[in-house]
């Protein structure tokens, strides 16, 4: 029975490595740059692919990245809470206490997470385009079931008609 040879750790480089490149946006370049500071732009390229290719750093790689993907994933709570914050967005927490607008890196996280868009004027202010609060409120209502759809009510009237259920409601 052939034994499975067990793999060596990675070393702290490699370690370090794989670290800056998920960090980095997946650019080995730039990740063997961070970690040996001052190799050449060509060093970092070539040594950065050929990190990619050793067998232990791949699958650790493949470990790591299965962990970040399933860190950025959201459920169904995280997404309808995500919603409601959009709903009750207010503005009034994007300026100081004395009405001065806020730089974006002040921003708190809970108005941060509705922004849309924002764009910084050539006189210094700051445009902002806030998600939408009714299309928030809109989701909210319909995943509730708050939300009452004519066609979804006549489509139910339908078949208990047809089911030979339907009781009309007394109009007198």
């Amino acid at each position: 029975m052939p034994r499975m040879a067990r793999q060596k750790p990675l070393t702290l480089s490699q370690q370090a490595f794989l670290h800056h490149y998920i960090e980095n946006g997946f650019n080995a370049s730039r990740a063997y740059q961070t970690t040996h500071k001052g190799c050449s732009q060509d060093t970092a390229a070539a040594n950065g692919s050929r990190m990619l290719s050793l067998a232990r750093v791949k699958a650790e790689l493949d470990k790591r990245l299965a962990k970040h993907w399933k860190s950025l994933q959201m459920d169904g709570e995280e997404a309808l809470a995500r919603v409601a914050m959009d709903a009750k967005a207010d503005p009034r927490d994007l300026f100081d206490e004395h009405g001065h607008p806020l730089a974006p890196h002040q921003w708190p996280a809970h108005m941060a997470n509705s922004i849309e868009s924002f764009e910084i004027k050539d006189n210094q202010t700051i445009k902002v385009k806030l998600a939408s609060k009714s299309a928030a409120r809109k989701v909210i209502l319909d995943v509730t079931g708050k939300l009452k759809n004519p066609l979804a009510e006549a489509a139910g009237n339908l078949a208990r008609i047809l089911a030979g259920d339907f009781k009309p409601e007394d109009d007198s």
